[in-house]
């Protein structure tokens, strides 16, 4: 599994479809353009865009987005509404999106956490969207860490934080409850292997982290 901010080249993406079969694409406050103007030095989100768009037509690579939630209001949910049906429409309605809830830290001490009102509509607006698999997560023993059965409805995995204490699907990852294929990609681990995380550099500097797990 790698984690990336996603900005890539073509080449990149030639290089991760070499050794990587999952993605996790970071966004920051559901790719609005100002807040990367301010505080990622970057104009637009565009590069991101066309990136995935590059995983998803010329690659097998699974892939999964999460969006660090920052910011109340109108705007916040308008980018939101904007950001989910593009996933939506150029990903597919089984991607899992993340929306991840913020703690000040670094130079944004002064900004508050992000509410579990906010997450949560946030969430609605994922599935509103036609999202099947929308998660809040950094937010431990939220209902919405799992993930549920599209068709009955029941927990096909339970979590934790980054604690899975429930797996409700077969070998075949199916629903136990009413047989339904999960759009899952793995199994479950018992026992992490040794080494799983190492830094991997591409040209120009692009930084990915990368690990042996679970994703969906």
């Amino acid at each position: 599994m790698v984690v990336s901010n996603r900005y890539g080249t073509p080449e990149a993406v030639d290089a991760l479809s070499e050794f990587a079969d999952c993605i996790t694409v970071g966004l920051k406050a559901n790719a609005s353009s100002s807040f990367l103007g301010k505080h990622s030095g970057v104009s637009s989100p565009k590069p991101i865009f066309e990136t995935l768009l590059d995983l998803k037509r010329r690659t097998d690579i699974h892939i999964e987005i999460s969006d660090l939630v920052l910011g109340q209001g109108g705007e916040s949910a308008r980018q939101a509404t904007i950001l989910c049906g593009w996933i939506c429409r150029e990903i597919g309605d089984d991607t899992p999106l993340h929306f991840v809830r913020f703690y000040p830290s670094h130079s944004m001490r002064t900004a508050p956490p992000t509410s579990s009102s906010i997450l949560e509509n946030h969430y609605d607006i994922g599935r509103e969207a036609g999202l099947t698999y929308v998660y809040i997560a950094n937010f431990p023993g939220h209902e919405r860490e799992n993930t549920y059965c599209p068709n009955c409805g029941k927990i096909v995995i339970g979590r934790f934080g980054y604690d899975v204490h429930a797996w409700n699907l077969d070998s075949g990852n199916r629903c136990r409850v009413c047989g339904y294929r999960i759009a899952i990609v793995g199994s479950l681990t018992e026992t992490p292997p040794e080494g799983r995380y190492m830094p991997v550099v591409f040209p120009p500097m692009d930084v990915l982290y990368v690990c042996e797990g679970l994703s969906g």
